[in-house]
């Protein structure tokens, strides 16, 4: 299974320096929310709560994927609510694969055999997952262990490549849990990655009631540094040393320039975009029809939003890159 080619990553290289000295939206990569529904329920969550937008009908699909053409993009990153329920999961994997754009999915492992020959395609499979089984459980409600557990061997079996993403709340921001996760990344000859929860609009009651406490992220995050700055434990972690040295001021981040809606924005289940949907405002107020507007306005229109900042490993990684904070080479190969 391949990732970036000679050709992709020399794409993304031009864009990045085009994006550079541009004044407007230069996207290397994209996130699609191509459908909002989403079995788990997550505790941290309320996706299951809100009002949910339709999927799209494919003549929608259509124009969305011709005006990402035109973008030049070197990856989308296919999510949702759970991307696998999405009617067009499978034309929008093809049209990826048959254009040289690189795609990868963010998935519970929930409907993973349904669509094993479509999953067979992507570049890799990013895998949620938020602890051993009866954490799954407790947090995401279900059988949601299982299905992930299936999945995971699944996607061995068939050498799909994947990685595991954790979402740091008062239920797994502990040393146990982390090592935890560490063990199985390394079992798997894999990475995980550890990202905080953030206060987002709408989920502001889930935020104050799950979040852990600062000093408890700050102690397990040391404890990521020092095993990421070891030889022997540090493969198995998807951060950056320099972007785990971020997350040590959570919730609070500091000045690190954002580069979302400049290197990468996200398309919504609705055909709407964002230049990110994760902010503790109402960034809708913001949002550009993607479907009907044209391209350039769409570029034009696109501002990178104001609010605490994140602890995102795309986005961290991306900003130390615009940046020059650390090797270029280095962090497309992460990227990558």
């Amino acid at each position: 299974m391949s990732m970036l080619t000679i050709r992709q990553k020399g794409t993304l290289l031009k864009q990045f320096f085009r994006a550079k000295f541009s004044h407007t939206s230069t996207p290397l990569a994209l996130r699609w929310n191509i459908t909002s529904r989403c079995h788990n329920s997550c505790l941290y969550c309320n996706n299951h709560k809100l009002n949910r937008h339709p999927d799209l009908e494919l003549k929608e699909i259509e124009k969305i994927t011709q005006k990402i053409l035109k973008l030049k993009i070197a990856r989308l990153s296919i999510s949702g609510g759970e991307p696998l329920l999405s009617p067009h999961f499978d034309y929008i994997v093809r049209f990826c694969k048959n254009h040289r754009i690189s795609p990868i999915i963010n998935s519970s492992g929930q409907y993973f055999a349904e669509n094993l020959n479509t999953l067979k395609l992507l570049d890799l499979i990013q895998f949620s997952i938020d602890g051993d089984h009866e954490l799954m459980n407790t947090v995401r409600g279900g059988k949601a262990a299982l299905y992930l557990q299936q999945a995971i061997e699944l996607a061995q079996k068939e050498k799909i490549k994947f990685s595991f993403c954790a979402t740091l709340s008062k239920h797994n921001t502990n040393l146990k849990t982390i090592d935890y996760l560490l063990d199985l990344a390394t079992h798997y000859k894999t990475v995980v990655a550890f990202q905080p929860i953030k206060r987002v609009y709408l989920k502001e009651a889930e935020f104050a009631e799950h979040a852990p406490r600062a000093i408890e992220m700050q102690k397990v995050v040391t404890h990521l540094l020092e095993k990421k700055r070891s030889p022997h434990s540090s493969a198995a972690i998807r951060n950056t040393e320099l972007g785990l040295q971020h997350l040590l001021a959570w919730p609070h981040y500091g000045d690190l320039p954002c580069m979302a809606g400049k290197l990468f924005f996200v398309i919504q289940a609705d055909g709407t975009c964002v230049a990110c949907d994760r902010t503790d405002y109402n960034q809708n107020l913001h949002a550009i029809n993607f479907i009907e507007s044209d391209l350039e306005s769409v570029l034009q229109k696109m501002r990178t939003p104001l609010c605490e900042g994140c602890g995102f490993c795309g986005n961290l990684e991306l900003a130390h890159l615009f940046h020059f904070k650390y090797q270029v080479l280095h962090t497309l190969r992460k990227i990558a």
